[in-house]
């Protein structure tokens, strides 16, 4: 079975109870294409990255969905330590930031963004599955 990682990181530096509803709607379009997702959520989870590291050990993707402000600096460093770990996995940007800026996304975090509805996580993760 394929897995593929979604990271919701946090918005804050101070825990935040928010549901990742973007990262959940794209899990639940991919299990239904048959993957196994795992989900991240940085808001709540102190030691995300620690997670997102263990949960991409044999992931063929992850996506990281983020809005402007602080999620962009938590999601840079995660991918830096996801991509000394794991050097070819493939890192997706997503949400709101990458979908309104995607060439300002992908300067600024070195990594693809993809425009909703025309490359989101779920037409451009199973790609990676082949």
């Amino acid at each position: 079975m394929k897995k593929i990682v979604l990271l919701n990181p946090p918005f804050s530096r101070h825990p935040v109870a928010q549901t990742p509803l973007s990262v959940i709607a794209s899990a639940a379009l991919l299990d239904q294409d048959g993957f196994v997702v795992e989900i991240i959520n940085g808001s709540i989870e102190p030691e995300y990255v620690k997670q997102v590291l263990e949960k991409c050990r044999g992931a063929i993707c992850l996506g990281i969905s983020s809005m402007t402000g602080y999620q962009i600096r938590a999601g840079i460093s995660t991918s830096l330590a996801v991509r000394e770990m794991f050097p070819s996995l493939p890192i997706v940007w997503g949400g709101w930031h990458a979908s309104i800026l995607p060439q300002e996304t992908a300067r600024d975090t070195g990594y693809s963004s993809e425009r909703p509805r025309r490359k989101n996580i779920c037409r451009v993760g199973p790609g990676y599955a082949k």
